[in-house]
């Protein structure tokens, strides 16, 4: 019976009080009557509170494990193969990796980078004279030369080279104190590609970074140490393409990451 018929059915009841029911029955109904629409406002509030509660423990518990299954691939060559064929996690720019799981373990440095824009680079230009590179030790030199304001890395550190793709385009490579690498490209036309080394399977994931999804890469160098690792992040912001690469834990490289996507975001990848 749901509430009208319920309502329906007590009114009926009291019209019919003073020839059928004494009058204490019949002053019951009446208070009943009166208190109905109140206690079953009070009834479906509190059913809504329950629901919405329900849905918020049950979201946080959800992201917990999200998150717990993502990391877990950081330390497990298991895992991350079964992270890699999980729908939503694909990888946006094709990664592969050489395994050298079997050859002798050498101390492992972040030496240059292991990724490139294909064969005719970010901007799919053929020239037989191929591009040329400059040097600059500031990015206020760099940015002058290349005519637009560029993402920088923190505490930047040594000279900066630039790609220059006769005029067309320009691939920038900044490192930091701490040995972080940040590669910037102006409106690319081609996506990076990345070949390294790995004694496991690339552990392949997303981040997010002020709202905007990003991808990020981890290639193992040590059967022993599951920490000497190499991680990338790559994502696109404003017509840059960033690449931030590095040996620290991930979670220092998206807290950096984050730093640079802040400035893209006040950007654009237009000449002066």
């Amino acid at each position: 019976m749901n509430e009208y018929n319920i309502d329906q059915a007590l009114r009926h009841m009291r019209q019919k009080r003073k020839n059928s029911v004494p009058e204490f029955f019949s002053n019951g109904i009446d208070e009943v009557l009166t208190r109905l629409p109140e206690q079953m406002n009070e009834a479906k509030t509190e059913t809504k509170k329950r629901l919405k509660w329900g849905w918020v423990q049950t979201t946080a518990a959800a992201s917990i494990v999200f998150s717990c299954i993502i990391y877990s691939g950081f330390a497990s060559p298991a895992m991350a193969s079964i992270l890699m064929k999980i729908p939503g996690l694909h990888f946006i720019y094709s990664a592969t990796y050489e395994d050298v799981s079997k050859q002798p373990e050498d101390p492992h440095l972040l030496r240059g980078s292991q990724f490139h824009f294909g064969n005719h680079g970010p901007f799919d230009v053929i020239d037989k004279m191929g591009p040329n590179i400059k040097q600059f030790i500031a990015y206020s030199e760099l940015e002058q030369y290349i005519g637009m304001e560029i993402p920088r890395i923190p505490d930047q550190e040594g000279s900066i080279r630039v790609t220059d793709y006769n005029g067309i385009g320009y691939e920038i490579h900044a490192f930091n104190r701490s040995g972080m690498l940040l590669d910037v490209v102006p409106n690319a036309v081609n996506l990076p590609q990345f070949e390294g080394s790995s004694v496991n399977p690339v552990i392949k994931s997303t981040t997010d970074l002020n709202g905007l999804e990003a991808d990020v890469l981890s290639y193992q160098f040590s059967t022993k140490n599951p920490d000497d690792r190499t991680s990338y992040i790559t994502w696109q912001r404003n017509g840059f393409t960033l690449i931030l690469a590095g040996t620290q834990p991930i979670n220092q490289l998206i807290e950096v990451a984050q730093n640079i996507d802040k400035q893209a975001m006040r950007m654009k990848a237009d000449k002066k």
